[in-house]
């Protein structure tokens, strides 16, 4: 933290309030494993990986997990559609599910009072080759993993809480405010802004 004082001791005390603690860590841990290993079962052709705030260390406590199913390209944006759903409710039947939308829907997991959505995307070599708006989410989450410290990630989760409490956190429709992604990219550019000047 850059900051000292009151400052510094009134920010560490929200940040005990917003971090998660390491029990519902390790919930996190093991329903994502659970899931994981359900949906490689289902679809052993794709990459499934944690994405979002949880992969980059940035996650607010009692935030949403973010798990993506990326499938080959050649599976193509009409059969996740069409098809994704329907598998994935049946691979996940034990858990409580909501379909919700995006571009192309997507599966709402209630799961040991986690919300966990399960996005299918198109597994792309570069962003710039997305087929589908969430084919670059990876790109996004290396990218943060690798130009953020451990100190600056809590720094983001202030930033964010911030922007929670001024109900401005959130891309969805019901807030159309900030996304995750957006915040950490405007930390990280005030970062460096500052170092610079």
């Amino acid at each position: 933290m850059r900051f000292s004082g009151k400052v510094y001791e009134i920010l560490m005390n929200v940040l005990r309030e917003i971090e998660p603690n390491k029990e519902e860590e390790e919930n996190v841990t093991m329903i994502t494993n659970e899931i994981y290993r359900k949906l490689k079962n289902r679809f052993p052709e794709a990459e499934i990986r944690i994405e979002g705030s949880t992969a980059k260390g940035t996650r607010l406590k009692g935030g949403d997990v973010d798990i993506f199913v990326y499938f080959p390209k050649v599976v193509g944006r009409e059969w996740i559609r069409s098809k994704f759903i329907e598998i994935t409710k049946d691979a996940l039947s034990e858990y409580k599910s909501i379909i919700s939308y995006a571009e192309h829907p997507y599966l709402k997991i209630i799961a040991s009072n986690l919300n966990i959505d399960v996005v299918p995307a198109l597994f792309v070599e570069r962003g710039d080759k997305a087929i589908t708006s969430v084919d670059r989410t990876r790109f996004h989450t290396e990218y943060i993993k690798q130009h953020m410290s451990p100190e600056q990630r809590k720094e983001v989760m202030l930033l964010k809480s911030f922007m929670k409490g001024l109900e401005v956190y959130g891309a969805e429709i019901s807030v159309e405010g900030f996304s995750g992604y957006v915040c950490e990219l405007l930390y990280n550019k005030v970062w460096n802004f500052s170092k610079r000047n």
